[in-house]
């Protein structure tokens, strides 16, 4: 299914509701839309991953907010059942209006976020109208208001069109590694299948 330029409705969160997401979309490489498009930091993993087997520390948790989960193949349609789930693992709230999700495969897709508070230890879930995630290939990108990178997934795909999902092994778990990532069934505004968390 390809994509298109398109409009995009329907950012749900534990606890705020928005509306009026932009989506803008582009074909090429260098700036897109204020926002730069460099993809070559992580490798591909595969879909089939179980859950890592070692200790993971409080100090392994991001101080940033995360992409903690993906879903890029549905039951069903595409267009209306993708989502994102971003995750605040910091001890404080954190204003990410005027944020940017941004696709990576094929045709860059960008979507705008406005007017957003996240909470300390809550989810924030992001749909879409249409499709926004390619099911192979993809790596989906978080920058703030002024272009900054905060996050980004490895390249993932999903094939099973089922509700399996990709997330992070716990919640906010940042090392940089694609084996930070495990593809189980969804857990959307849960808590992620997880390991204990050894204190410091």
């Amino acid at each position: 299914m390809g994509k298109e330029d398109r409009m995009k409705n329907g950012v749900i969160g534990k606890k705020v509701v928005a509306t009026c997401i932009l989506i803008l979309t582009a074909t090429f490489s260098g700036m897109v839309g204020g926002v730069p498009t460099d993809f070559s930091s992580f490798a591909a993993i595969d879909a089939g991953q179980g859950v890592k087997d070692s200790p993971i520390t409080v100090e392994s948790l991001a101080d940033h907010i995360v992409i903690n989960e993906i879903e890029q193949n549905p039951k069903g349609k595409d267009a209306g059942n993708e989502w994102v789930e971003l995750y605040n693992p910091t001890d404080k709230a954190i204003n990410i209006s005027g944020w940017v999700l941004q696709t990576t495969h094929g045709t860059v897709e960008i979507h705008h976020i406005h007017e957003m508070l996240i909470d300390p230890g809550e989810y924030l879930v992001i749909t879409f109208s249409d499709q926004f995630l390619d099911n192979r290939d993809e790596s989906l990108i978080l920058f703030d208001e002024n272009g900054k990178e905060i996050d980004r997934t490895p390249i993932v795909g999903d094939d099973d069109n089922d509700d399996k999902t990709w997330q992070r092994i716990p919640d906010g778990y940042d090392s940089d590694s694609p084996s930070d990532w495990s593809f189980l069934a969804s857990t959307r505004e849960k808590p992620n299948h997880k390991n204990p968390i050894y204190p410091l």
